[in-house]
């Protein structure tokens, strides 16, 4: 569309009779942006239809027509999934760490000859640095928290992992280190799978599967064939 000359907008304006200078200068320019606007508009679609345009939005259109975006549900088993590898990574972690701690603790056990001197300082540099740990973070509320629970509750997980360490450092030398990680996971497993079984413990019920079954078969053979070995 061909754009108004200046002429024709000045004289259509004149003969409505503005009141003032100004209000001449505002009609003027609006005049001219509308115009502006029009041929703007008019170009795009010239620019659409020539250029293939429509053509390349028909056909992305045509090809993704059949995906559709993932749904929550899905988002959420893959963000269980990735939660669930990282939970995995670190019990991997952990349990290579417990496996090298035992015979390192052995070691100093069998150097010194004393149990009870190298389960002693295993737990004083562990209550070292779970001292600065807690110190650090200040859990004040948790602290006042263990006047309100039972006390066998942190006395007998601290009695059994002094047991659990004391009787790693003493049979490590006596055993070896696979023979007593062996005959240690295989105890550990029949245990926990009947505490998930029942929900001993506060623990997520979990009942014993056909699959979980022939594992813990699995790891007693293996136990028995390690021990005789």
């Amino acid at each position: 569309m061909p754009r108004e000359s200046p002429k024709k907008s000045v004289a259509s304006l004149q003969l409505r009779g503005p009141t003032s200078a100004r209000s001449w200068r505002a009609a003027v320019w609006r005049r001219s942006v509308r115009a502006d606007r029009r041929l703007a508009a008019r170009a795009a679609k010239l620019m659409r239809e020539t250029f293939g345009g429509r053509a390349i939005l028909d056909a992305l259109a045509h090809r993704y027509r059949h995906r559709r975006l993932p749904a929550r549900h899905e988002l959420r088993r893959n963000s269980m999934s990735t939660g669930m590898a990282s939970y995995v990574l670190i019990a991997l972690v952990t349990g290579a760490l417990g496996a090298i701690h035992v015979p390192i603790n052995g070691a100093l056990g069998a150097r010194i000859q004393s149990t009870a001197v190298a389960t002693f300082t295993f737990y004083g540099v562990a209550f070292l640095i779970i001292a600065c740990v807690t110190l650090l973070t200040t859990e004040r509320e948790s602290i006042r928290q263990l006047g309100r629970v039972p006390v066998w509750l942190y006395l007998v997980p601290g009695i059994i992992s002094v047991v659990v360490v004391a009787s790693g450092t003493f049979l490590m030398p006596r055993l070896g280190a696979v023979n007593v990680f062996v005959i240690t996971v295989f105890a550990q497993t029949l245990v926990r799978v009947a505490i998930s079984h029942y929900g001993w413990l506060a623990s997520p019920v979990d009942p014993i599967s056909a699959p979980k079954l022939a594992g813990a078969i699995m790891v007693a053979v293996g136990a028995v064939l390690v021990v005789r070995s």
